[in-house]
Parts: C-alpha cells; sequence; structure tokens
C-alpha cells in the first residue's frame, strides 16, 4: 500500500512536469476597440509591453482588435501574474491592464480627445452606467428588485412592493413609484462631432428619471460603429480548466497503469 502511494506521488510530479514543459503559462486574452480623437482606425498594430518587454502584438480591423486573430498573452515563465501590461497602438500608448492567468477581458483603447456620450458602451465621468444600446431597457421586477441603466446613464432601481389586495386575500407586487413621468421631448439638434442632442423634460414633475427617453444619440456610421464594437461577447472565466481536465486525466491513466503492473 505505502508503495502504491509512493508511486501514485511520482506520477502527479511527473504530470506536474509534463503539463509544465508542453503549456506555457496560462495566458490572458485581449479584445476591444481602438479610437483616435473619436474615430476608429481603419488599420494599424496593438503592441503590448511588460516592464518594457515586448510580450505580445496583434493587428487592428476596423477599428477592433482580439476578434480575429484572437489575441492572448503568453506567460511562458510564469512570471506575468499580477504585472502591468502597457498598451500601444502604432507606437503611441493607448492604455494598461494587470495581467491575470486564464482570464479573457475587453479592454477599449482610446487616444486623444473623446469626451465621449451617453450610449457609447463607454462609462464617462459624470455618468453612473452605460451599457450602449441596452440603455433605457427595463428590467423585470416581477419577482424581484431589479437595476437597468437609463437611457440618461443613471441607475434606476425598481423595488419590489407588497401590499394587501381589495379583499385582503393575499399580496400585490406593484412598482414602488408615486407618480408617472410624462415626457416632452424636444427635436434632436443639428449634428456636431458625431452627436446630436435633445432635451426631455417631465411635464409631471415627478423627480425621477424613470423610462426617460434617449437625449443624445450617435448621427454618423463611424459613431455608431463605437456603440457595437463586441457586441454580443461577454467575458468568459478563461480556459485554465482544461489544461487542469488534460493533466488529471493523465495522471488517472498512469496510476491505473501502475496498479495493474502492481
Amino acid at each position: 500500500m505505502i508503495n502504491k502511494k509512493i508511486i501514485s506521488v511520482f506520477a502527479l510530479i511527473f504530470v506536474i512536469s509534463i503539463v509544465t514543459a508542453v503549456f506555457p503559462g496560462i495566458p490572458h486574452q485581449f479584445y476591444g476597440g481602438v479610437m483616435i480623437n473619436g474615430v476608429n482606425p481603419s488599420t494599424g498594430t496593438i503592441t503590448t509591453k511588460i516592464n518594457g518587454e515586448l510580450v505580445g502584438t496583434t493587428p487592428v480591423t476596423a477599428g477592433k482588435y482580439g476578434w480575429e486573430p484572437i489575441f492572448f498573452i503568453e506567460d511562458k515563465n510564469y512570471s506575468f501574474n499580477g504585472k502591468t501590461i502597457i498598451f500601444y497602438f502604432n507606437g503611441e500608448k493607448a492604455g494598461e491592464y494587470v495581467f491575470e492567468n486564464g482570464e479573457s477581458t475587453r479592454l477599449d483603447l482610446i487616444i486623444g480627445n473623446y469626451t465621449g456620450f451617453c450610449g457609447d458602451s463607454i462609462l464617462g465621468e459624470n455618468e453612473e452606467c452605460d451599457n450602449g444600446n441596452s440603455n433605457g431597457i427595463k428590467c423585470d421586477n416581477s419577482n424581484h428588485d431589479c437595476t437597468y441603466c437609463s437611457s440618461s446613464c443613471r441607475l434606476i432601481t425598481l423595488k419590489e412592493k407588497e401590499e394587501n389586495d381589495n379583499g385582503g386575500n393575499g399580496r400585490i407586487k406593484e412598482l414602488s413609484f408615486s407618480c408617472d413621468p410624462d415626457w416632452d421631448c424636444t427635436n434632436w439638434g443639428e449634428c456636431v462631432d458625431g452627436v446630436k442632442n435633445r432635451r426631455c423634460e417631465d411635464l409631471n414633475g415627478c423627480g425621477i428619471s424613470y423610462d426617460k427617453p434617449r437625449e443624445t444619440i450617435g448621427c454618423d456610421e463611424t459613431l455608431a460603429s463605437k456603440i457595437l464594437l463586441g457586441e454580443g461577447l461577454s467575458k468568459t472565466s478563461g480556459y485554465w480548466w482544461i489544461w487542469l481536465l488534460v493533466a488529471l486525466i493523465i495522471l488517472a491513466l498512469l496510476v491505473i497503469l501502475v496498479n495493474r503492473k502492481m
């Protein structure tokens, strides 16, 4: 029995050695959009450095990088975790991020002057939230409290409220608002720097931004493309578990073979 345990331990060490030799440190995947003074460049190159050392390059196509081809930074010596990656576009610094083994991150790179607007999917200084085309889409709070991003980039929380029904036989749920806004909006203004604005007023003066119409939109194809960058993609948990599964399978096979010989 002791011999089997010793052999199993050596088998585990052997598997770890093989995985370490065959696979590099688990990489960190990046993807996103690129903006220069509010415009998406059609081509270019992203380079990344850690402590001044080049650790990866990838092309920019139609204002995006990391979609095709997929871009990830390898950690060949298992030494990058927790270190800061500097991103450059055509040699100019465009952003930075901390390396994490096994993560997949959307990182939009912005160079120059870009103030942004509500609905561009980028969280601005005076915005509580910005979900792009999802702004203003109300969540369903029929079963629980929920929060959504309004069309003016403010967080709106719909709270569950329970009251006795007229017969006193049960409970009903309703939105916890005692005033229903009546929004009245001006016409859209001129297109300035790719953005149109308007103003919306609540004729009932409820003092809340619930269901408020959008007051800012993009007004050219270039700007619209910024809103749609990476639509439908979400952060994943990485793929470290695949390598772990491979290692466990190899370990199991080795233990089975050893036990058969014994």
